[in-house]
């Protein structure tokens, strides 16, 4: 089921549809996702997003510090997507892409097309363990393909 809320603007117009609640992707949905993001928006040899908006996607150019420390730095954040900092293997570090779900769903967009994606229900508790932290996933995914740029 799909639902969204339709915010009225001040002229009593209805407003863009807010789509942050009410969507349920299957793991499909969002690997699609990823895969599409990850080929700058084409699809079968058809540009169906913007390129350079999806380009852009994998570039922290217009971003700006989102006040989280994860274990290699500050996160930043723009147009709605997160950066984890991470060094890559020349120990350079590098910005990947995430988006970030409620109580912990990450979809992490790493190099070479890799894509991690967590889904968890994970409600504050009194260790350690950050959910929304997505450098875990990001160790992994740098073992089965190191991320050179």
């Amino acid at each position: 089921m799909f639902a969204c809320q339709i915010p009225v603007e001040s002229n009593d117009s209805p407003g863009l549809p807010l789509m942050a609640w009410g969507w349920y992707p299957s793991l499909d949905d969002l690997a699609k996702i990823a895969r599409l993001l990850h080929r700058k928006g084409n699809y079968k040899g058809q540009q169906i997003l913007h390129y350079r908006k999806t380009e852009l996607l994998f570039s922290t150019q217009g971003s700006f510090g989102a006040g989280v420390n994860l274990d290699y730095g500050e996160r930043r954040y723009k147009s709605s997507f997160h950066y984890m900092p991470f060094p890559d293997p020349t120990g350079k570090k590098i910005y990947v892409p995430y988006m970030l779900g409620w109580r912990g769903n990450i979809v992490l967009l790493m190099p070479g097309e890799l894509t991690g994606i967590k889904i968890s229900n994970a409600w504050p508790t009194s260790h350690s363990y950050d959910p929304e932290n997505p450098t875990p996933i990001a160790k992994v995914g740098n073992r089965i393909k190191p991320f050179n740029q």
